[in-house]
């Protein structure tokens, strides 16, 4: 089955998962049947922000999460773009950032936070 969809998957649906929380896994395989997950960059600071990296085991645990995603670096266009959603949106820093990476690799982004993202144009949308 060939994948045709990707699918930008945000912090809070990351965060989700790593607790353990069973809603959040079904949704993250049954992506991952449907086509490519990717994370931004900004994602891997934020879940390398959360106190469980301290922890070696932990750690451990989310660098082999992480590894099954294609991490989107930021780069010049990429950075012009958010730039232009958090004038325009009034959005975050970081989420400006995965807002724009979602659209710059045409993706449709994965977040429990669809009211924050949704005002955006051009920007598909998908929750559990």
């Amino acid at each position: 089955m060939e994948k045709i969809s990707k699918f930008l998957i945000d912090s809070d649906i990351l965060i989700d998962f790593l607790r353990g929380l069973n809603k959040t896994r079904g949704f993250l395989f049954k992506l991952r049947k449907e086509g490519e997950l990717l994370i931004s960059v900004i994602n891997v600071v934020e879940i390398y922000s959360g106190k469980e990296i301290k922890n070696t085991k932990k750690r451990k645990i989310i660098d082999q999460f992480l590894n099954g995603f294609k991490i989107i670096p930021l780069d010049e266009n990429l950075g012009k773009l958010a730039g232009e959603i958090r004038l325009n949106y009034y959005l975050p820093f970081a989420d400006a950032i995965v807002a724009a990476t979602a659209i710059y690799t045409g993706s449709v982004l994965a977040t429990r936070n669809i009211k924050h993202f949704s005002k955006i144009k051009n920007l598909k949308l998908k929750s559990k």
